[in-house]
């Protein structure tokens, strides 16, 4: 293992999530520790998830090919589990990513800069006169000049902030989806449509999609805050019945709870930052934090190398050029979701029964039309058409959109200057609103 020598600044990265380790891989003059309470076989999930192809390129990593495939194109199915949209368009711009064979390229990255030291986990933050200035490791304490706090949604370490700081957000019970992912054998090995069921029954999202061997189906089952044994075996049934070549044989599963709230307003303070799941960088719509993640990543390692100190003030910029990257439009997307969330069922079930919603529609919304072959301008007029029909839905989308548009205004006034004041008076206003829905 190669040390680096330099500055000597002493850094604490706690967990071994993607954005610690790309930090402990970028950093360049520092003594870096990570601390990991899993074991290292039991770091990454055995699955794929999606991620923009050049969201690796864009962070300057060059991806080993065995670690992705081609995104499979996916069916949205509407509550009633009838009407869909197909994602063939927005297919081609993802790969699906092994988050197994990530981690393991990551922390590959990471050792040849940094000592991580799996199973141990620190207990508890140090803090002097409103610094962190260590954190304490069996009972000992190990002082540095950085925390980078990297430990996942329910970091114990963001509670222990002083309150000046502004992060110690409750977690609520529609910030999270608990979540089944099951790998079911397939009674007929040809490749099969991936279905997503958007909102069935009392369910967020379910999916049964092949695996990346197609003798496996990828069963996903998602509820916000709780899901038992009972409502598992619910939704597997309504699975079954829709994609009838799903086997009762479970050859491996996992249960986990994924971010789904909307970023964390603050997420710096005196000798501490905080990255990844624990300042809830993942997208709203989807839960997916991997791009975002490693953007994150990217930039917190560009402040700390150039910074003079780790202060709240001198960190800030983190804060800033996160929220100027992705965290204002992720804020966007929570308000719209929230809202569509919210509609009277009958309504999504008829804005994807009826036809109305189509991907040239939904790539015109995003200001994604080019290169797109499929693309149709006709299927736009067709549906605006068709959509004054219905009024009062309508009328719900414009209130969508206009809420939506001031979410995103309100997280654009965050302070670009480091302020307690200013940022207690515009966290009040950011978490108002995002509660409000």
């Amino acid at each position: 293992m190669v040390r680096n020598s330099g500055s000597g600044k002493r850094v604490v990265i706690l967990g071994a999530g993607l954005g610690g380790l790309y930090i402990a891989a970028k950093l360049k003059g520092f003594d870096i520790t990570v601390y990991e309470k899993r074991r290292r076989d039991e770091l990454g999930y055995p699955w794929y998830d999606a991620v923009d192809k050049d969201a690796f390129k864009k962070v300057g990593l060059a991806l080993p090919s065995d670690t992705y495939t081609n995104k499979q194109v996916l069916r949205f199915f509407s509550p009633s589990g009838c009407g869909y949209i197909s994602q063939a368009m927005r297919a081609s711009r993802n790969l699906d990513v092994d988050r197994k064979k990530l981690i393991e390229f990551m922390l590959q990255l990471a050792q040849d800069n940094s000592e991580i030291r799996f199973g141990v986990e620190a207990e508890d933050l140090i803090i002097d006169n409103d610094n962190v200035v260590g954190v304490t490791i069996n009972g000992r304490a190990e002082y540095c000049d950085l925390v980078i706090d990297s430990s996942g949604m329910f970091s114990k370490y963001r509670k222990q902030i002083p309150q000046r700081f502004c992060m110690n957000d409750d977690i609520g019970q529609y910030d999270f989806l608990k979540c089944y992912r099951g790998f079911y054998s397939k009674t007929d090995v040809a490749p099969a449509p991936s279905n997503v069921y958007l909102m069935p029954e009392h369910y967020s999202v379910l999916w049964c999609k092949d695996a990346e061997n197609s003798a496996l189906s990828d069963v996903l089952i998602s509820k916000f805050a709780t899901l038992d044994e009972s409502q598992i075996k619910e939704a597997l049934d309504y699975i079954s019945k829709r994609n009838p070549y799903i086997s009762d044989n479970c050859v491996r599963f996992a249960e986990d709870s994924i971010p789904v709230r909307y970023p964390l307003a603050t997420i710096v303070a005196n000798g501490y930052a905080i990255i990844g799941n624990a300042a809830f960088m993942t997208k709203p719509t989807s839960g997916s934090g991997i791009e975002n993640t490693l953007k994150a990543a990217a930039i917190l390692a560009d402040i700390i190398q150039k910074a003079s100190d780790f202060s709240a003030q001198s960190l800030w910029q983190y804060a800033v050029r996160v929220n100027n990257s992705f965290g204002a439009n992720c804020y966007m997307s929570y308000i719209a979701r929230s809202r569509f969330q919210n509609l009277n069922k009958d309504d999504l079930i008829w804005l994807f029964d009826s036809g109305i919603l189509n991907e040239s529609l939904l790539a015109f919304a995003r200001l994604d039309i080019r290169n797109q072959e499929a693309f149709q301008l006709k299927s736009i007029f067709e549906s605006l058409s068709l959509a004054k029909s219905r009024p009062d839905f309508i009328k719900q989308i414009r209130i969508i959109l206009r809420k939506s548009a001031k979410g995103k205004n309100i997280a654009s006034r965050m302070p670009r200057i480091y302020d307690e004041d200013a940022i207690r008076k515009w966290k009040s206003e950011y978490d108002a609103f995002a509660r409000d829905i």
